[in-house]
Protein backbone atom coordinates (compact mmCIF):
# COMPACT_ATOMS: atom_id res chain seq x y z
CA UNK A 1 0.00 0.00 0.00
CA UNK A 2 1.46 3.31 -1.04
CA UNK A 3 0.28 6.56 0.42
CA UNK A 4 1.19 9.90 -1.09
CA UNK A 5 3.76 10.83 -3.70
CA UNK A 6 6.74 9.64 -1.65
CA UNK A 7 5.48 6.07 -1.46
CA UNK A 8 7.87 4.54 -4.00
CA UNK A 9 10.87 6.31 -2.49
CA UNK A 10 9.94 5.16 1.02
CA UNK A 11 9.41 1.60 -0.20
CA UNK A 12 12.92 1.49 -1.69
CA UNK A 13 14.61 2.80 1.45
CA UNK A 14 12.75 0.70 4.01
CA UNK A 15 11.97 -2.38 1.94
CA UNK A 16 8.49 -2.22 3.38
CA UNK A 17 6.18 -5.03 2.32
CA UNK A 18 2.43 -5.28 2.52
CA UNK A 19 1.76 -8.57 4.29
CA UNK A 20 -2.02 -8.45 4.77
CA UNK A 21 -4.74 -6.15 3.47
CA UNK A 22 -8.25 -6.70 4.80
CA UNK A 23 -10.72 -4.21 3.34
CA UNK A 24 -13.70 -5.67 5.20
CA UNK A 25 -12.08 -5.33 8.64
CA UNK A 26 -10.25 -2.14 7.58
CA UNK A 27 -6.68 -3.01 8.43
CA UNK A 28 -3.37 -3.74 6.84
CA UNK A 29 -0.19 -5.28 8.14
CA UNK A 30 3.26 -4.51 6.79
CA UNK A 31 6.82 -5.56 7.52
CA UNK A 32 10.05 -3.61 7.20
CA UNK A 33 13.11 -5.56 6.16
CA UNK A 34 15.76 -2.78 6.25
CA UNK A 35 14.56 -0.64 9.11
CA UNK A 36 16.56 2.49 9.94
CA UNK A 37 15.75 1.60 13.55
CA UNK A 38 17.67 -0.70 15.90
CA UNK A 39 15.23 -3.61 15.38
CA UNK A 40 14.68 -6.77 13.39
CA UNK A 41 11.50 -8.72 12.66
CA UNK A 42 9.41 -5.53 12.46
CA UNK A 43 5.74 -6.17 11.77
CA UNK A 44 3.08 -3.49 12.13
CA UNK A 45 -0.70 -3.26 11.79
CA UNK A 46 -2.87 -0.21 11.23
CA UNK A 47 -6.61 -0.61 11.70
CA UNK A 48 -9.53 1.80 11.46
CA UNK A 49 -12.52 1.14 13.71
CA UNK A 50 -15.77 2.97 14.33
CA UNK A 51 -15.44 5.75 16.87
CA UNK A 52 -17.58 6.11 19.96
CA UNK A 53 -19.26 9.25 18.61
CA UNK A 54 -21.24 9.70 15.40
CA UNK A 55 -19.10 10.18 12.28
CA UNK A 56 -15.83 9.42 14.05
CA UNK A 57 -13.17 6.76 13.65
CA UNK A 58 -10.54 5.23 15.88
CA UNK A 59 -7.18 4.36 14.32
CA UNK A 60 -5.02 1.78 16.08
CA UNK A 61 -1.37 1.35 15.10
CA UNK A 62 0.66 -1.40 16.73
CA UNK A 63 3.85 -3.27 16.03
CA UNK A 64 6.10 -6.10 17.09
CA UNK A 65 9.87 -6.19 16.75
CA UNK A 66 13.09 -7.52 18.22
CA UNK A 67 15.41 -4.80 19.60
CA UNK A 68 19.07 -4.93 18.51
CA UNK A 69 21.78 -3.49 20.77
CA UNK A 70 19.28 -1.34 22.71
CA UNK A 71 16.92 -2.02 25.57
CA UNK A 72 13.29 -2.99 25.11
CA UNK A 73 12.29 0.22 26.89
CA UNK A 74 14.32 2.44 24.53
CA UNK A 75 12.83 0.74 21.48
CA UNK A 76 9.28 0.92 22.82
CA UNK A 77 9.73 4.63 23.54
CA UNK A 78 11.09 5.17 20.02
CA UNK A 79 8.09 3.53 18.37
CA UNK A 80 5.64 5.17 20.75
CA UNK A 81 6.95 8.51 19.49
CA UNK A 82 6.80 7.45 15.84
CA UNK A 83 3.28 6.09 16.15
CA UNK A 84 2.05 9.11 18.15
CA UNK A 85 3.49 11.59 15.65
CA UNK A 86 2.08 9.62 12.71
CA UNK A 87 -1.39 9.42 14.21
CA UNK A 88 -1.36 13.13 15.07
CA UNK A 89 -0.41 13.95 11.47
CA UNK A 90 -3.21 11.71 10.19
CA UNK A 91 -5.72 13.39 12.48
CA UNK A 92 -4.54 16.84 11.42
CA UNK A 93 -4.92 15.90 7.74
CA UNK A 94 -8.61 15.22 8.34
CA UNK A 95 -9.12 18.41 10.34
CA UNK A 96 -7.57 20.72 7.72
Amino acid sequence: MLIGRCGNFIEKILNRFLEVFNDKERYYTYSIMNAPFPVTNYLSTIQVKEGTESNTSLVEWSGTFTPVAVSDEETINLFHGIYSDGLKALQQAFLD
